[in-house]
């Protein structure tokens, strides 16, 4: 599942592992689509279900 966790590691990986993202577009391109990402998330996502445990 695609959260904000998600696409936030996403983009810090993308700067401290660039080798890891060679087959994906252009950096500055890579990362304009993680922020559409992002975008749709915010957009169209719902709240994760907090589970109690007791």
């Amino acid at each position: 599942m695609v959260g904000e966790v998600v696409l936030g590691r996403a983009a810090r990986s993308l700067w401290s592992e660039p080798r890891s993202w060679q087959d994906w577009a252009a950096p500055d391109e890579t990362l304009q689509h993680i922020k559409q990402l992002w975008h749709v998330l915010v957009a169209f996502g719902h709240p994760r279900e907090l589970r109690r445990i007791c």
